[in-house]
């Protein structure tokens, strides 16, 4: 089964429906929630909704542990998987993450850019080299994305991605009370945004993690997925950095110092 049809089947069993289930219906806040909680947009390729390993049914019927990372994204949000980006999707979240996503259609990636620009807030892990083992080989849809592929969105916002050199060992980065678990992480560059649209960028650690003001909304990017890996980190002599650092990241990218347009601000 496809990864895409696999984001869909998890979020009909999440939420009953997606936005992009219901076409034409009126534009609701940013802020629109479900059990008082904002809605947050997945759209990955990474076994966070679905499992990396076995098969799809293990999961519906509850024999899979669930993946980490869903539990933090459900904290403070409802989760909504995602497997296009349409403006009456976008408009109906209020935080978007893009982990490790595949390729973007020119669609997706004018209707992100515009969401953003009108106030909409997404964190983005991009990764130049997954590190996290896949049971699943290389052409398998199931396969989580080797190598990011959102250079035109980069662009877009005045970043390139480069890779940096091969390593097999772990680092960690500080941010804030948080460590950031790194494998094989790339480096993220500034240049003029595409199309001269405007974008102002910031590195809050190191080359690896920016943050840019794009309109009147906010990318944040991390260049490496490996915090979501499904993993423990115990044998690294730190507890729990992933679940500490995915909180962080989200808090930065989440952060709202106006409210979009025409919406309710938090």
């Amino acid at each position: 089964m496809k990864a895409i049809a696999l984001a869909a089947a998890v979020s009909v069993m999440m939420s009953g429906c997606t936005a992009q289930d219901t076409p034409g219906a009126p534009d609701a806040p940013t802020e629109t929630a479900i059990g008082d909680k904002p809605k947050l947009g997945l759209m990955t390729t990474l076994p966070i909704l679905w499992s990396g390993h076995g098969e799809f049914g293990d999961m519906l019927s509850g024999e899979e542990e669930p993946h980490w990372a869903r539990g933090v994204l459900s904290e403070k949000h409802d989760l909504q998987a995602l497997d296009v980006l349409t403006p009456a999707a976008l408009d109906e979240i209020a935080l978007l993450v893009l982990a490790q996503p595949r390729m973007l259609s020119g669609e997706e990636n004018v209707a992100l850019d515009e969401w953003v620009r009108g106030g909409g807030h997404v964190l983005v892990f991009a990764d130049p080299m997954l590190t996290e083992h896949s049971d699943f080989g290389i052409g398998d849809k199931r396969r989580p994305q080797d190598v990011a592929l959102l250079d035109p969105i980069l662009a877009r916002w005045g970043m390139t991605l480069d890779a940096g050199p091969p390593k097999l060992e772990t680092t960690f980065a500080p941010l804030g009370a948080a460590q950031i678990p790194l494998r094989a992480e790339g480096f993220l560059e500034f240049r003029d945004p595409a199309g001269g649209a405007e974008a102002r960028c910031t590195h809050v650690v190191g080359r690896i993690l920016a943050r840019c003001d794009i309109g009147s909304g906010r990318a944040v990017v991390l260049s490496d997925a490996a915090v979501l890996e499904a993993h423990p980190w115990a044998e690294e002599g730190i507890d729990e950095p992933s679940e500490a650092a995915l909180r962080e990241l989200l808090g930065i990218a989440g952060e709202r110092t106006r409210s979009r347009p025409g919406k309710t601000g938090e």
